[in-house]
């Protein structure tokens, strides 16, 4: 069993963030290869093993962000705590990117708060965790918009506490209007 963890350790090193992002995307993949991808493809955010200047990071970085993003409905619970993981990573690493605000906006941020909505408390409350993450580390002025949307149409309760949080992590860093 050592052996196979290691193998597949080794076998995700050797892959580009599309290859990655293109693993865990197939949701078909049985769930402890797709958890083992997430924590790879975290990993190598953490350890700031990507180059952010590179012209073919936007690209990456837009296939990686709509993989996490699609494993955050999954059922497993530990799938989703794994996405949630490297979610907080990606963009701890990446910060204000240009390329990730409009992905922030428009995927990560409304996922999120889709799963804050969950029914199930342990997939809830990963997604309740990893949203302050996001606003701590990226400054998107369209996050903003999607938070108060959220706050003022929600009727989740979560949901409403979730945005009320991002708010006050977000709301420091917003540019001051005349």
């Amino acid at each position: 069993m050592e052996s196979a963890v290691a193998s597949t350790a080794v076998e995700l090193s050797d892959l580009n963030l599309e290859a990655l992002a293109a693993r865990i995307q197939d949701r078909s993949l049985p769930w402890d290869k797709r958890d083992a991808v997430l924590n790879a493809l975290g990993e190598r955010f953490a350890s700031r093993a990507i180059n952010l200047d590179a012209p073919e990071f936007a690209p990456s970085l837009k296939a990686v962000c709509h993989s996490l993003v699609a494993q955050l409905p999954d059922l497993r619970s530990q799938v989703v705590r794994s996405a949630c993981t490297a979610i907080s990573q990606v963009v701890a690493a990446v910060g204000d990117h240009p390329a990730l605000g409009r992905l922030l906006q428009h995927a990560l941020l409304p996922g999120l708060l889709q799963l804050a909505a969950n029914g199930n408390g342990v997939l809830a409350s990963a997604g309740r965790e990893c949203l302050p993450t996001l606003m701590m580390h990226c400054h998107v002025p369209g996050a903003l918009k999607v938070l108060s949307t959220s706050l003022r149409e929600s009727r989740h309760v979560a949901v409403r506490h979730s945005c009320c949080v991002c708010l006050l992590h977000a709301l420091p860093h917003a540019p001051i209007l005349p």
